[in-house]
């Protein structure tokens, strides 16, 4: 499994369709799994799987239960129910 070192990443997260926060990410040697912030009652993180593929997660610490989008870059998770929407997205930086 190959994966990529110094790779730099930019996450964005919205809340209701209003950005909460952005981060940058950068995966150094060795490093497989970022912890990117916090939502509402999900923590975010983004893992590196390897042959170019990345899996965003949410995991929900009042009602245990992880959602994941997995794939190459420019991922996009979004999670919602009668009260919230959150979107996560990571980018590749230019």
């Amino acid at each position: 499994m190959k994966l990529l070192t110094n790779l730099l990443m930019t996450c964005l997260v919205q809340y209701n369709g209003q950005d909460i926060f952005s981060r940058q990410i950068q995966f150094e040697p060795g490093i497989q799994m970022i912890a990117i912030g916090e939502a509402r009652d999900y923590q975010l993180m983004i893992r590196d799987m390897g042959q170019e593929k990345f899996e965003l997660q949410a995991y929900n610490v009042v009602e245990p239960s992880r959602s994941y989008a997995t794939g190459p870059l420019d991922l996009q998770l979004a999670i919602w129910n009668r009260e919230h929407w959150i979107q996560v997205t990571c980018s590749r930086e230019k």
